[in-house]
């Protein structure tokens, strides 16, 4: 049998190798495999240095690189340094890359690259300093690059988190001269193969023309999914790095959601527990949410309450009847929250919280933890509680921000339970109660949070889900529509968590508000609407990660840190503390994820430090109105959660402004019905006092010209509809001349006070004079469609 060629420790991109050796990432390195797979004219020269020539690597800290070579392998680095560069001589300096075989794009920027003189020790320096910055026993391939002196470099990336749809490609790095513009957008048009030509371009126009030609030929490739790096010498477009990305399924989220379950038995208690209706209002803090919940009307879940003074009380019966609601109620799972006194000054949110269990043994060990655990912190058993639910099914969740009177409410969602939304990507809906409008904004949704027998566990979404839409409009309008209520009942910004899709359902009957705080929410200047870029961004996982960081000599290339903890930190508050206090002291921003309603946020904003949101909001176009308003209408939109310009304007510049308004308001009260008159009317005297002020006109000067008014042509008493005026002719014929009532004042004064609303007297015809005064009957009623417009006051 023939013995298979042997594979070599170095190859390079101007030769041709088996396709075999080139894919393997552990024999190539995954760089240089993703190099592998594109037109050589397309990359810059490169070497790579397989994992073959890994056990040679501690050798070259004792003897030369030119030693370590072999002939033919100095040779292929002889040809490699005498490569033209860009300005036709040898290049004089080496990109020495590190490649490591299990490198993945979420490890991007973990590894160091180099930059090397071109000559044999200026390498060997560079690939020792590579080496001492990895696990000795780590493997690691390297590719040595001729490096590109770059008019403009960035990204392109059609990955999963970047785009729902593989055809479409987010570029970073064209429009330099516009820095508010860093992402383009491109269709890659249809997958194609392409004969390779060089990717000539000589404006940004035509980079973007190179880089679909790029795109459509990597959509032909394995998962079709790539994230590159470019770089543009202002002649030619060069692609310096290509890793595949790969496609999660959504086997576990999929089962999660697709399943559904049987509602809770009910449950009465045999012991101390009581539910939280029998427990008055105004003593524990967080369970003022189910209270207020039922107090406007909202559904509510079944919570129990055992007192820590109960649970820790030395009666063996008291504790043995706990013991046996505990085990009656683990016919299904049962998750422990815990809660504090309205007296304690401590904040109660992130307090722990029990992994959802059947395991009576684990609650009760859960809760003897905490007891020990408030102990030590001074608090005393009658200062803290338990809640005590069923786990309810929820399939999603979401945060909802609303205002009293809001213009605009927010809902953030995401699959599985609520402490997801706190660090991970989801999809945000923007309601508008003016005209019931709903804007969605749809999210690469990599995780969400689940429960285990193992507690709350971080899980992938996959595909399809992780761009599926969460909830649909009919769910989102009756969570905006909850969060409105909540915040006129309280008269205060709210922050709603629910639960949704519980039980595997869907529509009104399986959502569920959960939880409220009515914090004001710290504003942000800054967000970004993807990072195309992760190599210089450094994750923050665990204090472990934090400490690294604060050791580390290389936070200077970074461009800032993101946060997602593991899942025993997703509710430490010390944690997130000390990662966004750490951020603001080395001046880098934290990027994050998650829904800025969370507490997370909360916590890591109020330190100081930069927190950037990976979101985009919509542009919303202002309200011009340019009029005079009332003093407090500014504050009433703050209040709302809107904005609002003003400008303090002479009296000179008032005058004509309010008898703009006066006419506004007239016509207001014109339109207004009987309940709303008295309000419409009460404009109008605001306005017409504000005109008094702004002419310098006193009351008694107003109430002259009243009187005078009064006294000349009378007041509006009498309610007199003048229909017409007409010459009163001393000629009396049947064609009626002369006929018109002409009414004296005594005979005004006697005219009768029809009360009818919407309708005037019409005179009947008289014939002499003494007939004017006349009985009720002689007048009938007139419709108020026939009054004139206007009239003589």
């Amino acid at each position: 049998m023939e013995s298979p060629v042997p594979r070599p420790r170095v190859l390079t991109s101007w030769q041709s190798y088996p396709t075999g050796w080139t894919a393997d990432s552990t024999y190539v390195g995954a760089k240089a495999a993703g190099l592998f797979l594109l037109p050589r004219i397309w990359v810059p020269p490169f070497l790579v240095v397989t994992s073959s020539f890994h056990s040679v690597f501690d050798e070259i800290e004792t003897i030369t690189l030119s030693e370590a070579l072999r002939q033919d392998e100095r040779q292929l680095l002889e040809t490699f340094l005498h490569w033209p560069s860009q300005t036709g001589g040898r290049p004089s300096k080496v990109l020495v890359r590190s490649n490591s075989p299990s490198e993945s794009l979420r490890d991007r920027g973990t590894y160091r690259s180099y930059l090397a003189d071109s000559t044999l020790e200026g390498i060997a320096d560079a690939i020792r300093a590579l080496r001492r910055s990895v696990d000795q026993d780590q493997v690691m391939c390297l590719i040595l690059q001729v490096p590109i002196e770059p008019g403009l470099m960035g990204h392109m990336s059609n990955e999963r988190r970047v785009t729902a749809d593989s055809n479409r490609w987010l570029i970073e790095g064209l429009n330099h001269s516009r820095p508010s513009m860093r992402h383009d957008i491109i269709s890659s048009r249809r997958a194609s193969a392409v004969t390779p030509s060089i990717l000539y371009a000589h404006s940004e126009r035509e980079v973007l023309a190179r880089l679909r030609v790029v795109g459509s030929h990597l959509r032909t490739l394995a998962s079709g999914l790539f994230h590159c790096e470019w770089v543009w010498d202002g002649k030619q477009l060069w692609i310096v790095q290509c890793d595949e990305a790969s496609v999660d399924p959504s086997q576990t989220i999929k089962e999660h959601i697709s399943t559904t379950d049987v509602a809770a038995p009910p449950f009465e208690p045999t012991s101390s527990l009581r539910h939280f209706r029998d427990v008055p209002p105004g003593l524990w803090k967080k369970l003022t949410c189910p209270h207020h919940f039922s107090r406007v009307g909202l559904p509510v879940a079944d919570i129990y309450v055992l007192r820590g003074d109960e649970w820790t009380s030395t009666d063996l019966a008291l504790r043995g009847a706990i013991e046996v609601d505990l085990r009656r109620m683990c016919q299904r799972d049962v998750v422990i929250r815990c809660d504090l006194a309205q007296s304690v000054a401590t904040d109660d949110t992130l307090l722990p919280t029990s992994k959802a269990s059947r395991d009576a043994s684990y609650l009760a060990r859960f809760m003897d933890e905490v007891a020990l655990r408030f102990a030590s912190q001074g608090l005393k058993p009658n200062e803290w509680a338990f809640l005590i639910a069923f786990l309810v099914a929820a399939r999603a969740s979401a945060m909802v921000h609303a205002f009293p009177k809001a213009q605009r409410v927010q809902v953030d969602t995401l699959w599985g339970f609520p402490d997801g939304l706190l660090h991970f990507p989801h999809d945000t809906w923007y309601f508008y109660p003016g005209d019931s409008r709903t804007v969605r904004k749809l999210r690469y949704k990599d995780l969400c949070l689940l429960p285990t027998p193992a507690g709350w566990v971080p899980t992938k979404v996959g595909s399809p889900l992780d761009w599926a839409s969460v909830l649909d409009r009919g769910e989102i309008l009756t969570l905006a529509h909850w969060g409105l209520r909540l915040a006129e009942s309280l008269n205060s910004e709210i922050q709603l968590m629910a639960l949704a899709r519980i039980g595997g359902e869907r529509g009104l009957a399986a959502c569920l508000p959960w939880h409220f705080t009515s914090w004001e929410v710290p504003r942000y200047t800054q967000s970004v609407q993807a990072i195309t870029d992760r190599a210089q961004i450094a994750i923050i996982r665990s204090r472990g990660d934090l400490a690294t960081a604060r050791a580390s000599q290389i936070s200077r290339r970074l461009r800032g840190y993101q946060i997602r903890p593991e899942s025993e930190l997703i509710r430490d508050d010390s944690f997130l503390v000390e990662a966004a206090l750490f951020a603001a002291q080395v001046g880098k921003p934290l990027y994050f994820e998650g829904s800025v309603l969370g507490h997370a946020y909360y916590i890591m904003a109020r330190t100081g430090a930069s927190v950037i949101p990976i979101a985009r909001e919509p542009k919303e176009e202002p309200t011009v109105y340019n009029k005079l308003v009332r003093d407090q209408i500014p504050l009433i939109i703050r209040n709302a959660g809107g904005l609002a310009r003003v400008r303090q304007i002479s009296a000179l510049e008032a005058g004509p402004l309010l008898l703009q308004k006066l006419v506004e308001e007239a016509f207001e009260a014109r339109s207004a019905n009987s309940r709303d008159l008295v309000e419409e009317l009460a404009d109008v005297v605001d306005v017409v006092e504000a005109l008094l002020r702004c002419n310098g006109i006193s009351d008694e000067a107003l109430r002259r010209a009243r009187s005078d008014k009064l006294v000349k042509r009378g007041g509006f008493e009498h309610l007199l509809y003048l229909e017409a005026t007409g010459i009163n002719s001393l000629r009396l014929d049947s064609d009626g001349q002369g006929e018109l009532p002409l009414v004296n004042d005594d005979r005004a004064a006697a005219l009768p006070h029809q009360q009818s609303q919407g309708s005037v007297l019409e005179s009947a015809r008289t014939r002499r004079p003494e007939d004017l005064a006349r009985s009720p009957s002689d007048y009938r009623v007139v419709t108020a469609s026939s009054w004139p417009l206007g009239s003589p006051d």
